[in-house]
């Protein structure tokens, strides 16, 4: 269940509104959000060492692989049904499409289309899962059988979330986010997400952080910290688990975007267990054990200027063994 203003009709062929069996696949690309997310230092090489356990949700976008039934101008083309999101070979779909077609050398023309559900630039790794998705389908089209190790570097290679996204459910992620430990699995319950229409300039707020270097006492303590969270986590006590979600970013994008906060508030103050921002912003998100609760407080923003979903958490899939 989502409040949202488009409603997308995707292929617009009237004449033949049914799709091939053969030459055709659809994948989900599911949000993410982050109930823990911790910065404990910089690299040399500018990037940023990160703890954080990672949560894929039933939000999703839809993406459809078919090969081309007309020559294109290129080997893959995108269409979508967000007007200013570009196709072009910086999209993460293009590119994750094209790694992976150069690496089998296939020849095929392909035709995808994205149907976009999860908002842009909202911390809710949209690219990212639309990259590993577009792996995810291709693999399935041409039945390869890649293995992780080869898998993880293509999505490397893309974006530090995309190997998470390959997979989703609850992980641990490490180092710039590509060390992965799967967790448990997340205990049921109802979460509400809420994505102000606010654009967050990512470089920004890390450059606002001040990330100490990597041998520091503060790391030794954020590690210290990090363990705890994962050991509440284990016990599988949604209410505990709840009750100790952490983002650094939280000190930081309110002071720019104080709304992000007052949402916080509004989730806590109709029943969430927990409430936290995800990423570096603008989405926030609150647990709730009770789903009249939860419609209750999906309910408060429906008239507020943002995108709100009511959703769930979703499984860890071993789709590629």
């Amino acid at each position: 269940m989502h409040h949202s203003s488009q409603n997308v009709n995707i292929f617009n062929d009237p004449k033949n509104p049914r799709f091939p069996t053969e030459g055709f696949v659809r994948v989900k690309a599911n949000a993410k959000i982050n109930l823990y997310l911790d910065v404990v230092g910089k690299r040399a090489d500018g990037y940023h060492e990160l703890n954080t356990v990672m949560q894929s949700l039933d939000v999703c976008d839809d993406i459809e692989i078919m090969r081309a039934t007309k020559a294109q101008h290129f080997q893959v083309q995108l269409t979508t049904n967000i007007p200013f999101l570009s196709t072009g070979k910086h999209n993460l779909i293009i590119k994750a499409a094209t790694a992976l077609l150069e690496h089998y050398q296939i020849k095929d023309q392909l035709h995808i289309n994205l149907t976009k559900r999860i908002p842009i630039g909202a911390g809710l790794g949209g690219g990212s899962s639309n990259a590993a998705a577009t792996i995810r389908g291709l693999a399935t089209l041409f039945n390869l059988k890649p293995s992780p190790e080869t898998l993880n570097h293509m999505a490397k290679n893309i974006g530090a979330d995309v190997p998470f996204c390959l997979s989703g459910g609850t992980q641990m992620a490490t180092g710039i986010g590509e060390i992965l430990t799967p967790l448990p699995e997340a205990p049921d319950c109802y979460i509400v997400l809420v994505i102000p229409r606010i654009h967050i300039a990512t470089p920004k707020i890390f450059s606002m952080l001040n990330a100490p270097n990597i041998s520091s006492d503060i790391a030794i303590a954020a590690d210290k910290k990090f363990k705890n969270f994962i050991k509440i986590y284990k016990s599988c006590d949604i209410y505990e688990i709840s009750l100790q979600f952490y983002n650094i970013f939280s000190k930081i994008t309110p002071k720019m975007h104080p709304i992000v906060l007052e949402y916080v508030k509004i989730l806590i103050n109709n029943g969430a267990m927990g409430a936290c921002m995800s990423g570096t912003g603008p989405s926030v998100y609150g647990y709730y054990d009770s789903m009249l609760q939860a419609q209750r407080a999906y309910e408060k923003f429906l008239h507020k200027d943002v995108h709100v979903f009511l959703t769930k958490t979703t499984k860890r899939e071993e789709w590629n063994s």
